[in-house]
């Protein structure tokens, strides 16, 4: 706006145009107005919602095939059942998936919607249910099924299965063999 305004003064005695400053003002105001109505008008999500754009500009994933890494993230966890290490981290596991803690940590945020954390545990609770229901498996206490699925202690796996089920282990087995 300055800058404009200036050339204006300065192109003005060439032009040999009766202008004054106090017009060229209302006319770089108007003009500035027209423009950033046209720029709001064409790119509307600018004005709906900046952060989000400024967000997906600054993605830790713009260079990654997150299908690809969706894929290598499954085989890890299905086949490889890596979440039965009970040290695992996030620096472990993006590591294995060759990316660094920030994509792996932004996949799971911005794609999958939720935290490593949740991420790990809903496949020990998976797997911790797997166990419960295996008749061979009722030798074992609950402190060694949630061992068995990575859980490092019996609070956490407790409070993560009923998260997941909405019940605690022992309920959930009830239900689940008087359904069957």
């Amino acid at each position: 706006f300055p800058i404009i305004t200036l050339v204006m003064f300065l192109i003005n005695p060439f032009l040999k145009i009766n202008i004054n400053s106090y017009d060229i003002v209302i006319f770089l105001f108007v003009f500035h107005i027209f423009v950033i109505s046209y720029i709001g008008y064409t790119n509307q999500e600018l004005l709906i919602n900046p952060i989000e754009l400024l967000k997906r500009s600054a993605s830790n994933l713009n260079n990654i095939d997150t299908d690809e890494l969706k894929m290598r993230l499954f085989d890890i966890m299905n086949n490889d059942k890596i979440f039965l290490d009970k040290e695992l981290t996030l620096n472990i596991l993006s590591k294995k998936l060759n990316i660094t803690t920030h994509q792996l940590s932004e996949y799971l945020n911005h794609q999958r919607k939720e935290s490593f954390n949740d991420f790990i545990n809903s496949y020990r609770v998976d797997h911790a249910k797997e166990l419960l229901l295996r008749s061979e498996n009722s030798i074992y206490t609950l402190e060694g099924i949630s061992s068995n699925s990575g859980f490092k202690s019996l609070a956490t796996f407790h409070r993560n299965f009923k998260k997941q089920t909405g019940t605690s282990p022992l309920k959930w087995l009830d239900e689940e063999t008087q359904s069957h």
